[in-house]
């Protein structure tokens, strides 16, 4: 079909309804090109390399669902060793069929579940505490933050055994103090390994209001409770880059440590 046709323009020039409807179709295709340009210098940069991952390891959480499971399976099939942080223990049966099942699909072995239930400061502490008393420090070369809890549209608020609004605490509290608790086992990383802290956040961030205004039970809303939170992990994030970078190595190196705010819904 199109061979015919482009013989025909070739040889007889465009067709009747070409010239007849011209400026529509240039507009239409100058509106279709304009888009593809804007896809494609929005989407930032690419790298179309496969990365061989064997020897890093990465703490990961929200790994057994959604974008943090599409995640595990893929740095599992480049062979990186990978710690599911889970809400339940290893032994749980769920938890131990998908990690077997997660090393039967990727043929990696290397792939462990280690219990941090977010929605409570005492097991992020716990298990955090536990992975930086460690001499020498642990290897780490990436950190994966995808977990997050979306309160169903009508549901009431709920709160943690600690007392705090159930979004904040697994959405932004755990990964605060996740992150706070394990800063010098990242900065204990020699100066050539490339550390790497990953961020899933999202757009609703910009629907939050002020995180200087609190919020009241009264005014809670799953809507605004989980862009509060996302607006809040998105300010640590940063806030917490400016901290590695101000770290003054005892051997005087330049610190390679880089947090990555990554919006899954844009890529």
């Amino acid at each position: 079909m199109p061979l015919p046709f482009i013989f025909h323009v070739v040889n007889h020039g465009p067709p009747d309804w070409i010239r007849e409807h011209r400026w529509p179709i240039f507009y239409i295709s100058l509106a279709i090109a304009s888009l593809v340009s804007l896809k494609r210098w929005t989407a930032g940069r690419t790298n179309d390399s496969e990365r061989p991952l064997h020897g890093k390891v990465v703490l990961l959480t929200g790994g057994t669902s959604g974008v943090g499971a599409q995640t595990a399976r893929e740095l599992a099939a480049r062979g990186a060793q990978i710690v599911l942080l889970t809400r339940e223990p290893p032994s749980d049966p769920f938890v131990a069929e998908y990690v077997q099942d997660l090393r039967d699909a990727t043929g990696n072995l290397l792939v462990y579940a280690e219990q941090v239930d977010l929605a409570s400061l005492h097991s992020v502490r716990a298990f955090a505490t536990k992975w930086i008393d460690n001499a020498p420090p642990r290897r780490l070369d990436m950190i994966v933050l995808c977990a997050a809890a979306v309160t169903p549209p009508g549901a009431s608020r709920r709160e943690t055994d600690e007392g705090v609004e159930h979004t904040w605490m697994v959405n932004f509290v755990a990964n605060f103090h996740l992150l706070a608790i394990l800063s010098p086992a990242i900065k204990a990383q020699p100066f050539d390994r490339d550390v790497r802290i990953v961020v899933a956040t999202c757009s609703s961030y910009k629907a939050s209001p002020s995180l200087r205004e609190p919020v009241s039970a009264e005014n809670w809303s799953p809507t605004t409770a989980y862009a509060r939170s996302k607006l809040a992990l998105t300010v640590f994030a940063l806030a917490f880059q400016k901290h590695l970078d101000a770290y003054k190595r005892p051997d005087q190196l330049p610190m390679n440590a880089r947090v990555i705010l990554v919006d899954p819904v844009s890529v």
